[in-house]
């Protein structure tokens, strides 16, 4: 439940996080071009080794994320401690 509401904190956050172009595959085999912050890119990459339209992240991009997700975190272990 406490992931739970982590991801959704963490997909409501992304406004103002840069943003790249991930081409996903539809259902019907189109793509479809699509913004995405950058761990939620890696996310994709991994969860779907299928869809070989997007380059590879960076060594220095997957280290951002982490450490973007790990700020996002304490911030909202910070909160809950203050309620």
């Amino acid at each position: 439940m406490v992931l739970s509401r982590l991801k959704n904190g963490w997909m409501l956050s992304k406004g103002g996080k840069g943003t790249v172009n991930y081409k996903r595959i539809k259902r019907n085999g189109d793509l479809q071009v699509e913004q995405k912050v950058i761990s939620e890119y890696i996310r994709h990459q991994t969860h779907h080794p299928e869809n070989t339209h997007n380059k590879s992240y960076s060594n220095h991009e997957l280290k951002e994320s982490i450490n973007s997700m790990r700020e996002f975190i304490q911030e909202q272990s910070n909160k809950e401690r203050l309620v």
